[in-house]
Protein backbone atom coordinates (compact mmCIF):
# COMPACT_ATOMS: atom_id res chain seq x y z
CA UNK A 1 0.00 0.00 0.00
CA UNK A 2 1.13 3.50 -0.80
CA UNK A 3 0.27 6.06 1.87
CA UNK A 4 1.31 9.64 2.49
CA UNK A 5 -0.07 12.80 4.06
CA UNK A 6 -0.05 16.25 2.50
CA UNK A 7 0.00 19.12 4.98
CA UNK A 8 -0.87 22.64 4.02
CA UNK A 9 -0.31 25.81 6.00
CA UNK A 10 -3.41 27.93 5.34
CA UNK A 11 -6.39 25.84 6.44
CA UNK A 12 -4.36 23.28 8.39
CA UNK A 13 -6.48 20.31 7.40
CA UNK A 14 -4.22 17.65 5.92
CA UNK A 15 -5.05 15.29 3.11
CA UNK A 16 -4.04 11.64 3.51
CA UNK A 17 -3.81 9.62 0.30
CA UNK A 18 -3.75 5.84 0.16
CA UNK A 19 -3.51 3.56 -2.85
CA UNK A 20 -4.08 -0.16 -2.51
CA UNK A 21 -6.32 -2.74 -0.93
CA UNK A 22 -9.38 -1.44 0.98
CA UNK A 23 -8.75 -3.75 3.94
CA UNK A 24 -5.21 -2.41 4.33
CA UNK A 25 -6.57 1.14 4.07
CA UNK A 26 -9.26 0.54 6.68
CA UNK A 27 -6.68 -0.93 9.07
CA UNK A 28 -4.19 1.89 8.49
CA UNK A 29 -6.52 4.79 9.37
CA UNK A 30 -7.11 3.82 13.02
CA UNK A 31 -3.41 3.11 13.53
CA UNK A 32 -2.13 6.36 12.04
CA UNK A 33 -4.93 8.82 12.76
CA UNK A 34 -7.25 7.22 15.33
CA UNK A 35 -10.22 7.34 12.92
CA UNK A 36 -12.35 4.55 11.52
CA UNK A 37 -12.95 4.15 7.81
CA UNK A 38 -16.50 3.69 6.63
CA UNK A 39 -17.75 0.68 4.72
CA UNK A 40 -16.40 0.17 1.23
CA UNK A 41 -19.22 1.23 -1.06
CA UNK A 42 -17.16 2.60 -3.95
CA UNK A 43 -14.85 0.56 -6.14
CA UNK A 44 -13.04 3.31 -8.03
CA UNK A 45 -12.00 5.41 -5.05
CA UNK A 46 -13.47 7.53 -2.30
CA UNK A 47 -12.88 10.52 -0.09
CA UNK A 48 -13.70 10.42 3.59
CA UNK A 49 -13.42 13.21 6.11
CA UNK A 50 -13.13 13.22 9.85
CA UNK A 51 -13.73 15.98 12.34
CA UNK A 52 -13.08 15.64 16.02
CA UNK A 53 -12.31 18.19 18.70
CA UNK A 54 -9.21 20.10 17.53
CA UNK A 55 -8.64 17.67 14.65
CA UNK A 56 -9.77 17.30 11.05
CA UNK A 57 -8.51 15.09 8.26
CA UNK A 58 -9.48 14.33 4.68
CA UNK A 59 -8.56 10.90 3.37
CA UNK A 60 -8.56 9.74 -0.24
CA UNK A 61 -8.43 6.05 -1.14
CA UNK A 62 -7.79 4.69 -4.62
CA UNK A 63 -7.60 0.97 -5.37
CA UNK A 64 -4.76 1.52 -7.82
CA UNK A 65 -2.85 4.33 -9.47
CA UNK A 66 -0.81 4.30 -12.65
CA UNK A 67 0.84 7.66 -13.29
CA UNK A 68 0.56 7.03 -17.03
CA UNK A 69 -3.18 6.27 -16.94
CA UNK A 70 -5.23 9.41 -17.55
CA UNK A 71 -8.29 7.80 -15.90
CA UNK A 72 -6.36 7.24 -12.66
CA UNK A 73 -5.31 10.91 -12.68
CA UNK A 74 -8.96 11.84 -13.28
CA UNK A 75 -10.05 9.70 -10.30
CA UNK A 76 -7.43 11.31 -8.07
CA UNK A 77 -8.54 14.78 -9.17
CA UNK A 78 -12.19 13.86 -8.56
CA UNK A 79 -11.52 12.66 -5.00
CA UNK A 80 -9.38 15.71 -4.23
CA UNK A 81 -12.34 17.85 -5.32
CA UNK A 82 -14.41 16.17 -2.60
CA UNK A 83 -11.68 16.86 -0.03
CA UNK A 84 -11.42 20.55 -0.92
CA UNK A 85 -15.20 20.92 -0.82
CA UNK A 86 -15.21 19.40 2.68
CA UNK A 87 -12.48 21.75 3.88
CA UNK A 88 -14.35 24.77 2.56
CA UNK A 89 -17.62 23.54 4.03
CA UNK A 90 -16.02 22.86 7.41
CA UNK A 91 -14.52 26.35 7.52
CA UNK A 92 -17.65 28.07 6.14
CA UNK A 93 -15.83 29.32 3.06
CA UNK A 94 -18.43 29.68 0.32
CA UNK A 95 -17.99 28.48 -3.23
CA UNK A 96 -19.72 31.24 -5.14
CA UNK A 97 -21.69 30.88 -8.35
CA UNK A 98 -20.31 32.90 -11.27
CA UNK A 99 -17.12 33.75 -9.35
CA UNK A 100 -13.51 32.73 -9.89
CA UNK A 101 -13.26 30.86 -6.55
CA UNK A 102 -9.48 31.07 -6.69
CA UNK A 103 -9.02 29.89 -3.11
CA UNK A 104 -10.76 26.64 -4.01
CA UNK A 105 -8.85 26.26 -7.25
CA UNK A 106 -5.46 26.96 -5.62
CA UNK A 107 -6.07 24.45 -2.82
CA UNK A 108 -7.09 21.76 -5.30
CA UNK A 109 -4.04 22.53 -7.45
CA UNK A 110 -1.79 22.36 -4.38
CA UNK A 111 -3.10 18.96 -3.27
CA UNK A 112 -3.13 17.52 -6.81
CA UNK A 113 0.41 18.70 -7.59
CA UNK A 114 1.80 17.36 -4.30
CA UNK A 115 -0.01 14.04 -4.77
CA UNK A 116 1.17 13.59 -8.34
CA UNK A 117 4.78 14.33 -7.35
CA UNK A 118 4.58 11.69 -4.59
CA UNK A 119 2.87 9.15 -6.81
CA UNK A 120 5.30 9.66 -9.70
CA UNK A 121 8.06 8.09 -7.66
CA UNK A 122 5.91 5.34 -6.14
Amino acid sequence: MIHFKIKEQIYRIPLAISVGNWIDYSELLPQKYNVESGKQIHLGGCCEWYKQENFALCSVWLPEFDYNNIYDIGSLSHEIDHAVMFIFDLLDIPILDKQSNHAYIYLKEYFLTKALKKLKGA
